[in-house]
């Protein structure tokens, strides 16, 4: 081992490297990379969920003025954009996509 030399940062790279692989070996939650410019289309849903969702993430103040939390639930057929839309949301939010 002489002339081996092992700085912090291998240390924080290996840790790294660990917890994303134990957090994918248990499935963990994780946020995803899908932006909003990924999402084609869908301009009326996009302004619908920023409007309900990431402008109150943005300015909570918002809520004190009376502004008042609500959810949205995102159905349709299959291969329609739905579950990306979710991942932009979760992406731009810096939310947990949970599938």
């Amino acid at each position: 081992m002489a002339g081996v030399t092992i700085l912090w940062e291998d240390f924080q790279s290996a840790l790294d490297q660990l917890q994303t692989e134990l957090s994918q070996a248990i499935g963990a939650p994780k946020i995803p990379t899908v932006k909003w410019q990924d999402v084609g289309g869908l301009q009326e849903v996009k302004r619908e969920i920023l409007d309900t969702v990431q402008l109150p993430l943005e300015h909570p103040e918002l809520l004190t003025l009376g502004l008042r939390r609500t959810g949205l639930l995102l159905y349709g057929p299959p291969g329609t954009g739905k579950t990306m839309l979710a991942k932009a949301v979760a992406t731009e939010c810096a939310m947990t996509f949970l599938r």
